[in-house]
């Protein structure tokens, strides 16, 4: 077993009707959390933010557990009620840190896959950050992650600890990663769609 290939990493798929399940979503993106800590200490105020939008969601969600089954019911009840806003905004920013681990890891999958890997994750890390969350942060944010980039850890250290203490081959890894973004997408497009169907995304920095 690897690190994505283990079931509490897996996004969960959708329901019949496209609604995606609020307890293993938060499961899933907890694992995230667990994720970035290996990127190494000077990514705690990054662990840090996201776990703080992972717990607004939980707290959303165990006001009413039974009726917010599914994603959707949160963000409805807090447009039409306008009584909190943890799915508003605490989802709305752990969308957007979870496209950013996204296009990190499926750029490092890309990478393998033309049989050209560098040790550097630096690279990875700024495209994207530059590709996700950079328009949503100012400028001291922004130079603040570029600092923090130079520190995560290198090709090989990662895959030593993505395959969890055993012998199993990077091919292994990068497969398990493959399926592990699949379901990871699919939550993706469910949150990105009802974001803007609520009218609730907008381009304004922090």
């Amino acid at each position: 077993m690897t690190f994505f290939s283990s079931p509490e990493a897996r996004f969960p798929p959708l329901s019949d009707d496209g609604q995606l399940d609020v307890v293993q979503f938060l499961l899933a993106s907890r694992q995230v959390v667990k994720f970035i800590d290996t990127l190494g200490t000077t990514f705690k105020l990054v662990k840090s933010d996201v776990n703080g939008n992972v717990e607004k969601l939980q707290q959303k969600y165990d006001s009413d557990r039974e009726r917010f089954h599914y994603f959707e019911a949160m963000l409805q009840d807090e447009t039409t009620n306008n009584n909190t806003d943890l799915a508003k905004v605490g989802g709305l920013w752990l969308k957007r840190a979870l496209e950013f681990v996204y296009t990190f890891l499926k750029n490092m999958v890309e990478e393998y896959r033309k049989g050209t890997p560098q040790e550097s994750l630096q690279p990875h890390l700024k495209k994207a950050y530059d590709d996700t969350l950079h328009k949503y942060h100012n400028f001291i944010t922004q130079k603040l992650f570029s600092i923090v980039s130079v520190t995560a850890p290198s090709w090989s250290s990662l895959m030593i600890i993505l395959s969890m203490g055993t012998d199993v081959k990077e091919e292994q890894i990068i497969d398990d990663l493959e399926l592990y973004l699949e379901s990871m997408a699919s939550n993706l497009s469910v949150l990105s769609n009802l974001y803007v169907q609520y009218k609730l995304d907008s381009n304004n920095k922090v």
